[in-house]
């Protein structure tokens, strides 16, 4: 087959549908959405940047891995659509974050790191 890639490459290869591999990503699914919950409800305790910009990046994760399930049973032009979906989606969460933080870094003060970083 033309550019190495055999059998385990074609639109006919379906074992990313199996139903192990579904509940797989379900789980995955699932983590993300709840680290980002709980990532996120700390960074706003904290007044952290940080913790907010990891639990977008979770929950951002999350809600990746749940598109890409969907497209699972999509035709192969169709995941790629969802793929470039994805990638765009990725980089408004990239470029909310840097502004985000820019604004913190010229407008309000830096954030207390006892939530963080606690010691005596």
């Amino acid at each position: 087959m033309a550019g190495g890639c055999g059998e385990s490459c074609g639109a006919e290869n379906l074992s990313h549908a199996a139903p192990e591999y579904r509940r797989a990503l379900w789980i995955v699914v699932l983590l993300n959405l709840a680290m980002g919950l709980v990532e996120m409800i700390g960074g706003f305790v904290a007044g952290s940047q940080a913790l907010k910009a990891d639990a977008v990046d979770f929950l951002g994760d999350g809600v990746i891995t749940l598109f890409g399930l969907v497209a699972i049973g999509w035709s192969l032009a169709w995941r790629a659509r969802a793929a470039l979906i994805q990638g765009l989606f990725l980089a408004v969460l990239g470029i909310g974050v840097l502004a985000a933080t820019t604004y913190r870094v010229l407008v309000l003060h830096t954030p207390e790191a006892d939530i963080m970083g606690y010691s005596e």
